[in-house]
């Protein structure tokens, strides 16, 4: 997530502000093997795709908040293998 606000804050360049990325993300991020397997299409897959962006765009732009206290990639922390 944090690698995605990063890109959002070249907005200004690339117009993937966090809606955009949001839309073109959360169907990777949250995707859900139950509503696949029932073959949404239309309207519904619509409404799944847009709730999607919208629980993604949330947490693009509370990133901090949500995950303050995450370690980044490659940090030392107890259980990651890292060291420590």
């Amino acid at each position: 997530m944090r690698h995605l606000l990063h890109m959002a804050s070249y907005s200004s360049q690339t117009n993937m502000h966090a809606r955009n990325l949001a839309i073109v993300w959360a169907p990777n991020l949250l995707r859900s093997k139950d509503i696949e397997a029932t073959g949404f299409n239309g309207t519904a897959a619509f409404m799944e795709v847009r709730v999607q962006s919208i629980v993604v765009e949330f947490i693009l732009t509370h990133v901090e908040q949500l995950f303050r206290d995450a370690p980044l990639h490659g940090t030392s922390w107890p259980g990651n293998g890292a060291g420590g």
